[in-house]
Protein backbone atom coordinates (compact mmCIF):
# COMPACT_ATOMS: atom_id res chain seq x y z
CA UNK A 1 0.00 0.00 0.00
CA UNK A 2 1.53 3.50 -0.77
CA UNK A 3 0.95 5.73 1.99
CA UNK A 4 -2.12 8.45 2.65
CA UNK A 5 -2.03 12.09 1.54
CA UNK A 6 -3.51 14.20 4.02
CA UNK A 7 -4.93 17.75 3.34
CA UNK A 8 -6.38 20.12 6.69
CA UNK A 9 -8.70 22.50 5.47
CA UNK A 10 -9.91 25.54 7.38
CA UNK A 11 -7.48 24.17 10.51
CA UNK A 12 -4.86 24.29 11.99
CA UNK A 13 -2.41 21.18 10.89
CA UNK A 14 -2.54 18.29 14.03
CA UNK A 15 0.12 15.81 13.65
CA UNK A 16 -1.71 13.39 16.20
CA UNK A 17 -5.03 13.63 13.89
CA UNK A 18 -2.51 12.95 10.69
CA UNK A 19 -1.44 10.03 12.77
CA UNK A 20 -4.64 8.71 13.65
CA UNK A 21 -5.67 8.61 9.57
CA UNK A 22 -2.30 7.31 8.68
CA UNK A 23 -3.36 4.22 11.61
CA UNK A 24 -7.15 4.23 9.82
CA UNK A 25 -5.37 4.46 6.63
CA UNK A 26 -3.33 0.92 7.52
CA UNK A 27 -6.15 -0.93 8.29
CA UNK A 28 -7.66 -0.43 5.49
CA UNK A 29 -5.31 -3.41 3.82
CA UNK A 30 -6.73 -5.95 5.97
CA UNK A 31 -10.06 -5.40 3.51
CA UNK A 32 -8.43 -4.65 0.25
CA UNK A 33 -4.49 -5.08 -0.16
CA UNK A 34 -3.98 -3.48 -3.68
CA UNK A 35 -5.44 0.54 -2.66
CA UNK A 36 -2.61 2.50 -4.98
CA UNK A 37 -3.48 5.63 -3.35
CA UNK A 38 -5.45 7.62 -0.87
CA UNK A 39 -6.33 11.42 -0.27
CA UNK A 40 -7.88 12.19 3.09
CA UNK A 41 -9.35 16.14 3.19
CA UNK A 42 -10.31 16.95 6.89
CA UNK A 43 -11.95 20.55 6.90
CA UNK A 44 -13.77 22.61 9.30
CA UNK A 45 -15.74 24.43 6.43
CA UNK A 46 -17.68 27.36 8.27
CA UNK A 47 -16.75 28.57 11.77
CA UNK A 48 -20.29 30.13 13.30
CA UNK A 49 -20.49 30.56 16.53
CA UNK A 50 -24.10 29.38 17.18
CA UNK A 51 -22.77 26.27 15.75
CA UNK A 52 -19.71 25.13 16.88
CA UNK A 53 -16.87 23.95 15.17
CA UNK A 54 -18.36 21.15 12.81
CA UNK A 55 -16.16 19.02 10.98
CA UNK A 56 -15.94 17.08 7.43
CA UNK A 57 -13.80 14.76 6.10
CA UNK A 58 -13.55 13.22 2.80
CA UNK A 59 -11.66 10.03 1.21
CA UNK A 60 -10.52 8.99 -2.09
CA UNK A 61 -9.41 5.66 -2.64
CA UNK A 62 -7.96 4.07 -5.55
CA UNK A 63 -8.30 0.39 -6.28
CA UNK A 64 -7.37 -1.27 -9.64
CA UNK A 65 -10.42 -0.25 -12.00
CA UNK A 66 -11.94 2.27 -9.54
CA UNK A 67 -11.86 5.24 -7.37
CA UNK A 68 -13.83 5.08 -4.47
CA UNK A 69 -14.92 8.36 -2.60
CA UNK A 70 -16.13 9.33 0.91
CA UNK A 71 -17.60 11.90 2.58
CA UNK A 72 -18.88 12.02 6.06
CA UNK A 73 -19.53 14.64 9.04
CA UNK A 74 -20.33 12.67 12.42
CA UNK A 75 -24.23 11.70 12.50
CA UNK A 76 -24.47 12.34 16.55
CA UNK A 77 -24.91 15.66 17.15
CA UNK A 78 -22.92 15.30 20.19
CA UNK A 79 -19.71 13.90 17.77
CA UNK A 80 -19.72 16.90 14.90
CA UNK A 81 -16.74 19.00 17.24
CA UNK A 82 -14.59 15.82 17.34
CA UNK A 83 -12.40 15.58 14.22
CA UNK A 84 -11.54 12.06 15.44
CA UNK A 85 -15.21 10.79 15.60
CA UNK A 86 -15.53 12.96 11.66
CA UNK A 87 -12.52 10.38 10.40
CA UNK A 88 -13.59 7.24 12.13
CA UNK A 89 -16.80 7.59 11.13
CA UNK A 90 -15.85 8.60 7.52
CA UNK A 91 -13.28 5.38 7.26
CA UNK A 92 -15.93 2.98 8.31
CA UNK A 93 -17.85 4.09 5.82
CA UNK A 94 -14.62 3.61 3.26
CA UNK A 95 -14.10 0.32 5.24
CA UNK A 96 -17.94 -0.90 4.42
CA UNK A 97 -17.03 0.51 0.38
CA UNK A 98 -14.11 -1.98 0.29
CA UNK A 99 -15.68 -4.55 1.74
CA UNK A 100 -18.32 -4.71 -1.08
CA UNK A 101 -16.29 -3.55 -3.85
CA UNK A 102 -14.09 -6.63 -3.06
CA UNK A 103 -17.17 -8.51 -2.75
CA UNK A 104 -18.56 -7.64 -6.38
CA UNK A 105 -15.27 -8.16 -7.97
CA UNK A 106 -14.95 -11.63 -6.72
CA UNK A 107 -18.23 -12.49 -7.50
CA UNK A 108 -17.59 -11.13 -11.18
CA UNK A 109 -14.35 -13.47 -11.15
CA UNK A 110 -15.50 -16.57 -9.46
CA UNK A 111 -19.22 -16.45 -8.34
CA UNK A 112 -20.71 -15.60 -5.39
CA UNK A 113 -19.69 -17.11 -2.22
CA UNK A 114 -21.57 -19.93 -1.35
CA UNK A 115 -24.42 -19.66 1.84
CA UNK A 116 -23.17 -20.64 5.03
CA UNK A 117 -24.76 -21.68 7.81
CA UNK A 118 -24.60 -19.39 10.97
CA UNK A 119 -25.57 -22.46 13.27
CA UNK A 120 -22.48 -23.30 15.17
CA UNK A 121 -21.24 -26.41 14.03
CA UNK A 122 -20.88 -29.39 16.68
CA UNK A 123 -17.89 -31.31 17.11
CA UNK A 124 -17.43 -34.82 16.45
CA UNK A 125 -16.99 -37.19 19.02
Amino acid sequence: MNSVQITFRGMTVSEALAEHIRDEYEALGRYHDRIHSCHVVIEQPHRHKSQGREFQCHITLHVPGRELAVSRGPSDPAQREDPYETVDEAFRAARRMLIAYAQKRHDHAHGPLPEMDEAPMKESA
